[in-house]
């Protein structure tokens, strides 16, 4: 069952050439700006929606060419012209919020699986749909054999 959310919160918006800091430091929106110079080339910028948990992995040039929107987990998606999301698990995409993204191409799920994904929705929009299948593997195969090694010391 998804939580409702207040219709008055709003993502927020900032360039990916910021500083890190808190929410505040990121206050200006460049979520519609289409080229970012770097140097003597320009480089088309890509409007994304990002899952705002994510925002502590990611390096400012892990982000370089996009216009992310940070998105919390209590906000409804927003409409808009993005061209991906990249959502947690915990955060349904289905028909309604595909409708409400017309210009989107992917959807990078950051999970091991895609429950949280209209899958049908996303074919009949020819939208594109990644996740992580082995992002757990090795961690869970190192907590196997520490779980086995602990038995045995018993």
């Amino acid at each position: 069952m998804r939580r409702a959310s207040s219709a008055t919160s709003s993502p927020r918006k900032f360039s990916s050439h910021g500083t890190a800091g808190t929410p505040s430091a990121h206050s200006r929106s460049c979520a519609t700006r289409r080229n970012v110079t770097r140097g003597a080339r320009s480089i088309p910028s890509h409007p994304v929606l990002i899952a705002a948990e994510l925002q502590p992995f990611l390096e400012p040039g892990d982000l370089v060419g996009l216009a992310v929107t940070w998105l919390a987990a209590d906000q409804p998606t927003p409409a808009g012209d993005y061209v991906a999301i990249v959502p947690l698990l915990t955060r349904w995409v289905g028909g309604t919020e595909l409708k409400r993204l017309p210009q989107l191409k992917v959807i990078a799920n950051c999970a091991a699986g895609h429950d949280n994904v209209d899958l049908v929705a996303a074919e009949l929009r020819r939208v594109t749909v990644t996740n992580t299948p082995d992002v757990v593997t090795e961690s869970t195969a190192d907590l196997a054999w520490a779980l086995i090694l602990a038995c045995a010391r018993r």
